[in-house]
């Protein structure tokens, strides 16, 4: 029913003797949880990678997964490992783990095919609860014709017309970082994200330049978990998957004076 795909990385951050490892440098995630950068440490990111292959096409089956949940799934069909949506209905698909890891580090992408002929997909990230997504939240609605981005509990509603053509195949890409989240549509950057909590949201288009108004942050979290919310969808969606890690950090072996008579 499900795939786990475990990655272990180390992520290297060379201890040089300069100032600049000799000043802690903190990655704040929601105004409480900081993870500091310090000398003498090495720091490990274990990656899974979550793929929802739909071989079951009973949707009740992924009632107990720990990765996955479905909300309303009395109006979609899973079919030929694909998900559809009955005509007029809504659904909802969520991971039951956060995003990335609660420190912003490195790209944690969550990304699915699709083809749009009709409907809407809105897809949220930073959400405090995948369940209840009320007031918290980037989110990327997109039609036919564009992606607006909205941030729940502001007055934030940022257009862009993508000029693609959804009612072909296309792989979604939503890459969460610590200070920006991106778009991409098969490879084209759509729009991105500025965004540092308790601070301003900025959106851009491809080309850097500021769609709408920067709106001020006090609700949605530097991390979270995400969400699909897909309304009267003409086509289908397939190859879901999202990345969700977790930091540990290690001292290094401390170095002993090894001087003889030599």
């Amino acid at each position: 029913m499900r795939k786990i795909i475990a990655v272990v990385r180390m992520l290297t951050l060379v201890v040089v003797a300069t100032s600049f490892f000799c000043t802690n440098i903190s990655f704040t995630s929601n105004g409480t949880s900081t993870l500091y950068i310090t000398q003498n440490k090495n720091y490990n990111i274990e990656y899974n990678v979550y793929k929802l292959d739909l071989t079951e096409e009973d949707p009740k089956a992924y009632n107990n997964s720990n990765e996955w949940g479905f909300l309303d799934a009395g109006n979609l069909q899973i079919k030929d490992a694909r998900l559809y949506c009955k005509p007029g209905k809504s659904f909802s698909i969520r991971g039951k783990q956060i995003l990335g890891n609660e420190y912003g580090l490195e790209e944690s992408p969550v990304k699915f095919n699709m083809v749009l002929e009709d409907g809407v997909v809105r897809v949220g990230v930073r959400l405090r609860s995948s369940v209840s997504a009320k007031d918290t939240g980037i989110w990327f609605n997109i039609d036919g014709e564009s992606v607006t981005v909205t941030a729940s509990g502001t007055p934030l509603e940022a257009e862009i017309k993508h000029e693609l053509y959804l009612d072909e195949e296309h792989e979604y890409r939503i890459v969460n970082t610590f200070n920006k989240i991106s778009l991409y549509i098969s490879e084209k950057l759509v729009a991105y994200v500025d965004y540092t909590y308790d601070e301003d949201i900025t959106v851009r288009d491809s080309f850097g330049n500021v769609v709408g108004e920067r709106v001020r942050n006090d609700r949605t979290p530097q991390f979270g978990f995400w969400k699909i919310t897909v309304e009267n969808l003409k086509g289908y969606i397939k190859d879901l998957e999202y990345v969700n890690s977790v930091v540990t950090q290690q001292d290094f072996p401390e170095l002993r004076n090894m001087g003889g008579n030599g």
